[in-house]
């Protein structure tokens, strides 16, 4: 397993050294097929083979995590898994944003919190009975908090705190410019506006990225990180992909190709 994963993100990142173009990160696409992806913003290209398929994905700089029929992989920067947890969630909330110690997972099924502590894959329960939403984003604020952002049926957001090591809740506040579906970048939130995201800084600078001159149906895009500074958007609705690259300084849109639907991973 460790030297498949291995062998197919080199081939990956061999395929982007070709075009001499940066790698970006990767991305997944239908049919979960994961695609490395490489270039410059506005001119990026998705390598011609997927070099795994995952049911979920977040990646940054250091690796990947991955879920995969129920388990959970974490991967080096290289693609060699480090070390994997069969979780049975067939829907996991996953998010890795710096080092491979900020790699955690919400699995919805059994309440719980799913962290990497370095050594191993760390499980705690959590009386999730007062959130009354769907669990959209969760990342680590340190090495002891996680946040988990939740959208609730009347599309308001709360930003929950909870205590990595006991699984208690710490706190749970209301995201008063949040709306629907929300996604964290680093201390920036993205939600839903009917055009495409709202973009919202710790000082309450709102920016807007448009995806679409028609709105958007509610629940339409997919957010996964593609990258510590990238992130890859889709869209059900148009079926179009992007890549933004968002840190608090820079915010720049580029499409993505569409891979071709015959090209499956192994």
């Amino acid at each position: 397993m460790k030297r498949y994963l291995g062998c197919c993100f080199l081939f990956a990142c061999f395929v982007a050294a070709q075009v001499s173009a940066p790698n970006v990160g990767s991305a997944r696409f239908a049919g979960g097929r994961v695609f490395a992806v490489h270039g410059i913003p506005a001119n990026l290209l998705v390598a011609q083979a997927p070099w795994i398929a995952a049911d979920a994905v977040s990646f940054s700089d250091a690796g990947g995590l991955l879920s995969r029929n129920g388990t959970l992989t974490l991967v080096g920067p290289d693609g060699t898994s480090f070390a994997a947890y069969a979780s049975g969630e067939p829907a996991p909330v996953l998010n890795i944003d710096g080092l491979l110690s900020s790699a955690i997972a919400w699995l919805p099924s059994k309440h719980a919190l799913l962290n990497w502590s370095g050594a191993a894959f760390l499980l705690r329960e959590v009386n999730d009975s007062g959130f009354a939403g769907k669990v959209t984003c969760i990342q680590l604020t340190s090495p002891q908090v996680a946040r988990l952002l939740v959208t609730h049926s009347d599309t308001s957001v709360s930003a929950i705190t909870i205590s990595v090591d006991t699984g208690e809740i710490i706190s749970s506040d209301v995201v008063p410019a949040a709306h629907g579906f929300t996604f964290a970048q680093g201390p920036l939130l993205l939600s839903e506006d009917p055009h495409g995201l709202a973009v919202e800084s710790t000082s309450g600078v709102r920016r807007s990225v448009t995806l679409s001159q028609d709105p958007l149906p509610d629940g339409d895009l997919t957010l996964e990180r593609m990258s510590t500074d990238w992130l890859h958007i889709a869209s059900a609705s148009t079926g179009r992909h992007w890549a933004l690259y968002l840190t608090s300084e820079s915010l720049r849109l580029s499409l993505l190709p569409v891979p071709p639907a015959n090209e499956a991973a192994q």
